[in-house]
């Protein structure tokens, strides 16, 4: 397993006035957890959640990363 971390997805949660961000590298599969701008931690994903986050970017006119 590759461990690039080169992030081109993120997601971003709002509650309560708090943040939690998930920025997401596909080449590696790694996540890195953001709450209220400090890192907490990481875990794996698979690729199998990309292509829907990438539709719904071209879906938004996002230019997608080559």
């Amino acid at each position: 397993m590759m461990r690039c971390f080169i992030p081109r997805h993120a997601v971003r949660a709002t509650h309560a006035g708090g943040t939690a961000d998930f920025v997401i590298c596909f080449q590696c599969y790694s996540v890195q957890v953001y709450v209220d701008d400090r890192q907490l931690m990481g875990f794996l994903v698979s690729q199998l959640p990309e292509p829907a986050f990438n539709q719904v970017l071209s879906e938004a006119r996002v230019p997608l990363a080559k």
